[in-house]
Order: structure tokens, then C-alpha cells, then sequence
């Protein structure tokens, strides 16, 4: 990613996902929170949650991959220069 796009970070994308999952996807939180490989909920909901919604994870990328190659849209600020540097 940082040959590709430089000023750009991994946290920071992840993080959009994180945005675009609460503000325009109807997916549950913890579909994310699996999506991102975080271990969600305290440890007796982790010990039984052993399933790792591969499907529903799927589909979920697959509306990201979606978002991600759309044309950018009059309501997205794209940040340049310095901005862009310290918006991470």
C-alpha cells in the first residue's frame, strides 16, 4: 500500500471502513468488529463466539470493495499536502 499510495496508512483505512460501516451500511457492529479481526464483547461472549460469519464478512467486502471503487462523490473532501499528513 505505501508503494501505491503513499500518503496513505493502513489505520486510516481501516478506519474508513469503520466510518462507512456506521454512516452507509445497514451490517451489524460486530460484523465489522470480525471484518476488522478485533475480538469483540468481554471474554465469556468471545469464548462462545467461535463462528467467523464468512459469508456475511464476504458480502460485507464486497459492498466495501464496491464503496471503494465508485467514483468520488460531490459530498467527499479528499485531503492533500499537509492536511493529509495529519488528518491520520
Amino acid at each position: 500500500m505505501e508503494k501505491m499510495h503513499p500518503t496513505l496508512t493502513l489505520h486510516g483505512l481501516r478506519s474508513t471502513f469503520r466510518d462507512w460501516r456506521g454512516d452507509v451500511d445497514e451490517s451489524d457492529d460486530e460484523l465489522a468488529e470480525l471484518s476488522l479481526n478485533h475480538a469483540g464483547g468481554d471474554r465469556t461472549r468471545r469464548a462462545y463466539r467461535r463462528g467467523r460469519a464468512l459469508e456475511r464478512r464476504r458480502a460485507l467486502m464486497e459492498r466495501w470493495a464496491i464503496f471503494c471503487e465508485t467514483e468520488l462523490k460531490s459530498n467527499v473532501t479528499v485531503l492533500t499536502g499537509r492536511a493529509a499528513q495529519t488528518r491520520d
